[in-house]
Parts: C-alpha cells; sequence; structure tokens
C-alpha cells in the first residue's frame, strides 16, 4: 500500500511531538508558518529536533546513527508523531515508533506503511548547515542546521528559498540578544514574520 499527492504544491510542518527522542522526554513543537528558528545552549535539543522532522520524512535521521542510539537515556521506545499539510489543505499524520524488541514502525494516517521506501518523496525534506551557505556570517552564533521542506521541482527555487533566509537572519540578527534573557519559551521576532523557539537547557 502506497500513499501519493503530498508532493503537489507546498507542504508545511503544522506539528511534532516527541516521547523518549534524544534529548526531549515529552515535547511538542508547532512551527509558525515562514519561517522558524531555533535557538539555545549546546545540549538543549536544538538537532534532535531537526533529526525527529526528518524521521517523520524520511524514516532516519540525519546524522547516521543507528535508531536505538536516539532513544532517551534508558528508554525502551521512542515516539515521534507529525501532521503535515499541503497547501490544498490536504493534511497527513505521521506516527513513526520505534522499541528494541519491535524495531521501528511507520503508520501513515493510522495504516502501516512497508516498506519504508514507499514514504520516502511524499514529503519533501532538505536539510543543511549554514556553514554550507556561508550563513554563518550573518548568525551570531554558528548554528546546528536548518530543515525545511519545500516542493521545488528546479534548483533555482531553492535557491531562490536560501536567499530568502540569508536576508532574513540579516535582518534578524539584533533580535537574538534579547531572547537569550527572555523568560518565555517563544516570541515572535521583531516585524518580519520570523518565529523564534528559545530551548532551555535539560537538567
Amino acid at each position: 500500500m502506497g500513499h501519493s499527492g503530498l508532493t503537489r504544491g507546498f507542504l508545511r510542518l503544522r506539528s511534532i511531538q516527541f516521547e523518549n527522542f534524544r534529548n526531549h522526554r515529552s515535547f511538542s513543537f508547532e512551527p509558525e508558518d515562514g519561517i522558524n528558528l531555533i535557538y539555545g545552549q549546546n545540549g538543549s535539543g536544538k538537532t534532535s529536533i531537526l533529526e525527529g522532522i526528518h524521521y517523520c520524512a524520511l524514516t532516519k535521521g540525519f546524522v547516521s546513527a543507528a535508531d536505538g542510539e536516539c532513544l532517551s537515556f534508558s528508554a525502551g521506545y521512542f515516539l515521534l508523531t507529525a501532521l503535515f499539510e499541503s497547501s490544498s489543505g490536504i493534511e497527513t499524520a505521521v506516527r513513526l515508533s520505534y522499541t528494541k524488541e519491535s524495531g521501528k514502525k511507520l503508520q501513515i494516517d493510522g495504516n502501516e506503511l512497508k516498506p519504508f521506501s514507499l514514504h520516502i518523496g511524499s514529503i519533501p525534506c532538505i536539510s543543511f548547515s549554514p556553514l554550507k551557505l556561508l550563513l554563518s556570517a550573518v548568525l551570531p552564533e554558528k548554528g546546528d542546521g536548518f530543515l525545511i521542506m519545500p516542493s521545488v521541482n528546479r534548483t533555482d527555487g531553492i535557491l531562490t528559498i536560501f536567499s530568502s533566509i540569508d536576508a532574513c537572519c540579516s535582518r534578524e540578527t539584533h533580535c537574538f540578544s534579547s531572547f537569550r534573557k527572555a523568560p518565555e519559551k517563544t516570541a515572535p521576532c521583531c516585524s518580519s514574520g520570523v518565529k523564534i523557539l528559545l530551548l532551555q537547557q535539560h537538567r
């Protein structure tokens, strides 16, 4: 059983929940429309958020780690649940779980999907590092990376997205200093529609 059609038009991540996935025992993230910046100290779980989204899109992480290495501390399982929405309003629920005993399982809209390769390409996903795009020059500190999910068929479309992110980072650099001291976890950044997720250090 396969599924298709999500790659037509723009695709958004509406929400993702983490259970026992790396740094996150229990965590939810609901990205805003537009660009979202994830900011936090080392070990706060920035990369784990990106890797979880990558798992839901491509059934594996981008750091080449074994599934078992993504378990949070001594947990026996991890669970990722995500909701994606196409530009035409079609929602797709992804549920990816892993246990030491049963391995990895994938469900799409409540139906188990095998093999996992049937899912590849249904949710376009691009992960990259700012260093590769020379974006580090406009960021106050080196970032772990961005993860975006556009639906583009031409290289110039991807370059346009990269260019927009570069320009946005340049405009919003001065906002980071205030967020380092902000008590709230999320807040809008200036007037450009950028959303910052401020992660607290795990203890």
